[in-house]
């Protein structure tokens, strides 16, 4: 029994969403955004967002896969 078609062949892990490259740094970014979250001990929405809005994060957004940023 051999392997399926297409098997293997999406890349996944770290710098990856289901297949899509992630621009470079914004793995980073995701990584420092949930760090700073559980520091400030923290369950509230309302505190995630807003440090996500201090952080940036409103101005990306995905357009048929790729990952677009808006700088305001």
């Amino acid at each position: 029994m051999g392997t399926p078609a297409g098997a293997g062949t999406r890349p996944t892990g770290a710098g990856t969403v289901e297949g899509v490259g992630i621009p470079p740094g914004l793995q980073t970014d995701y990584e420092t955004l949930l760090s700073r979250f559980q520091e400030m001990d923290s369950v509230r929405f309302e505190d995630f967002t807003e440090l996500w809005r201090s952080m940036k994060f409103a101005t990306i957004f995905w357009v048929s896969g790729v990952c677009c940023c808006v700088w305001l």
